[in-house]
């Protein structure tokens, strides 16, 4: 777990400092070893070195979605969900209906499915009222899709789209998440 000290509101994850590898590395005996962080420039480059020295091996790729490529690469995808924002966003409310019905917690709220993008100019999310953020999004997204970056509902659809997922492992909170966005894939 990353200790709060080393979190910075609407930040990116992999921004954050490399102080918080150096911690969890002195933190490794509890698990095993864990990657070193020399050389590298914060969180997402010791993750992506951890997740290659435990997979490397076996051919695993790391992609960094911090690359303004990605986002880029992506363009097409948020043009599609900028032109139908208030339908992604009745159709994820709708599907969190549905699991809730079925006994299950909808993890991603309303909100979330409010505005799918961030403004991201200089790598920090700039908090807007979801009118606001889709205005302004529309107006980046074909001079600068790389100062937009996806939330919770759009990541998924980002990662199938610049590279094609022949299969997914997901963890409880993302089979959630998923059962809530798989109805947005037909659409976007």
């Amino acid at each position: 777990t990353l200790d709060t000290k080393y979190r910075k509101p609407c930040a990116w994850v992999g921004d954050v400092p490399l102080e918080a590898a150096l911690a969890a590395e002195a933190a490794g005996e509890e698990f095993g070893p864990l990657p070193s962080a020399e050389g590298l420039r914060d969180f997402g480059d010791w993750m992506s070195r951890a997740a290659l020295d435990a997979f490397g091996a076996q051919g695993l790729v790391v992609l960094d979605a911090r690359l303004p490529e990605i986002r880029r690469a992506a363009a097409p995808l948020f043009r599609r969900y900028l032109a139908d924002a208030p339908g992604v966003a009745a159709a994820v409310a709708a599907a969190g209906e549905a699991l809730e019905r079925e006994g299950y917690s909808a993890l991603l709220t309303p909100e979330a499915a409010a505005a799918c993008l961030f403004l991201t100019p200089e790598r920090a999310r700039e908090k807007l009222e979801p009118a606001e953020a889709l205005a302004r999004a529309a107006a980046l997204v074909d001079e600068r899709p790389e100062a937009l970056s996806p939330n919770v509902v759009l990541r998924p659809l980002v990662a199938d789209t610049v590279l094609p997922t022949i299969a997914s492992v997901l963890g409880p909170g993302e089979l959630s998440y998923f059962s809530q966005i798989a109805t947005i894939y037909p659409r976007l």
